[in-house]
C-alpha cells in the first residue's frame, strides 16, 4: 500500500499523492530506482537484519494492541455505565399481565404502540416471553413489554373466620395498605382523632388588604396559604437559624452616607412607617 502511492494513474499519468499534495513522494519504488540507476548507492546493512526487524515491528504491534485495548475497554465502560444508569432488570412471571409494544398497522407503517393488557404463556429466556393477544402468539423481548397496573377506585376488606361480629362490622370499613403498594395511586389519610377547630389563613386575612389583588391573584393567593399553614403564621418570631457576617479588616471606618431619595409621593407612606416603627 505503501509504494502504491506513487504509481501513475492511467487517467492523469501521474500519483495520487502528487495530485493531492503537489510533490513526489519519495518511497520504496523511488529508493529501488534510483539504488539501479546509481543515482543512490543504497549501503549493504542498514543495522539490523530483516529477522531482527520483523522482531521489532511485532512486539511496538503487541505493545500498541494492548494499550488500545486497555484503552478501549476503560473508554466502554464509561459508556457503558452512562448509558445503563437507570437501567433495571426486567422479569416477568407466567399469567402475569403486560402491555405489548408494537407496530400499529392501522396508523402508520413505521408507528408503534403500547396495546391493551395481554398474558404472559411461557418464558423462552431470561429476558424473552411469549405473549397471547387476540388469539396470536409472539416472542416479544422483554424491552418490549411493560407491566400492567390496574387501576382501583375502591378497596374493601372481608374478616377473617373465628372473629365477632364487632371485629366484622369494624373490618367492613377498613383495610391495610402498605407503602409499596402503588396500584391504587395517592391514597390519603383519614385523621381519626377528634380535630381542633381551627381558622384557615384565608378565613383570617383582612379582605380589605386584598382590594389592589385581581380575583383570580387572591385565589391563588387564599389557595397558597390554605394548603401550606404550616409555613406561616400571624405571629411575628425571630430566626436564629442563620446568623450574617461581614468580615471587615481592622483598618475599617463606617463612611457617613447621604439618605437614600424617596419620591414625593411616597414620602407621607414612608414617614409613616418610620415614626410607628421609632
Amino acid at each position: 500500500m505503501w509504494a502504491l502511492r506513487e504509481v501513475p494513474n492511467e487517467t492523469t499519468g501521474v500519483s495520487h499523492w502528487l495530485v493531492v499534495y503537489e510533490r513526489i513522494l519519495r518511497g520504496p519504488l523511488a529508493l529501488l530506482k534510483e539504488n539501479w540507476t546509481g543515482v543512490r548507492n543504497m549501503p549493504l546493512s542498514l543495522g539490523q537484519t530483516t529477522v531482527e526487524y520483523l522482531n521489532d515491528l511485532r512486539q511496538n504491534l503487541e505493545i500498541a494492541s494492548s494499550y488500545a485495548t486497555e484503552h478501549g475497554n476503560r473508554v466502554q465502560q464509561r459508556y457503558i455505565s452512562c448509558y445503563n444508569s437507570r437501567a433495571r432488570e426486567k422479569s416477568f412471571a407466567v399469567a402475569e399481565q403486560l402491555l405489548i409494544f408494537i407496530p400499529d398497522s392501522t396508523s402508520c407503517k413505521v408507528f408503534s404502540r403500547w396495546l391493551s393488557p395481554t398474558n404472559v404463556i411461557e418464558q423462552k429466556s431470561p429476558h424473552s416471553y411469549i405473549e397471547k393477544h387476540d388469539g396470536v402468539s409472539r416472542h416479544l423481548h422483554a424491552d418490549k413489554l411493560r407491566k400492567y397496573h390496574v387501576v382501583v377506585q375502591e378497596i374493601s376488606a372481608r374478616p377473617l373466620q373465628g372473629h365477632t361480629e364487632v371485629d366484622e362490622a369494624k373490618a367492613e370499613h377498613c383495610a391495610i395498605i402498605y407503602d409499596e403498594d402503588k396500584d391504587f395511586g395517592e391514597v390519603e389519610v383519614i385523621v381519626t382523632s377528634p380535630a381542633v377547630s381551627k381558622l384557615l389563613p384565608s378565613q383570617k386575612i383582612d379582605t380589605g388588604k386584598l382590594k389592589h389583588l385581581s380575583t383570580q391573584q387572591k385565589e391563588e393567593l387564599l389557595y397558597v396559604l390554605d394548603n401550606y399553614t404550616e409555613c406561616f403564621s400571624d405571629k411575628r418570631g425571630l430566626c436564629t437559624m442563620v446568623t450574617h457576617e461581614i468580615s471587615v479588616t481592622s483598618d475599617f471606618k463606617p463612611k457617613r452616607l447621604r439618605a437614600y431619595h424617596v419620591p414625593d409621593s411616597l414620602k407621607p407612606e414612608a414617614e409613616k412607617n418610620i415614626y410607628r416603627k421609632c
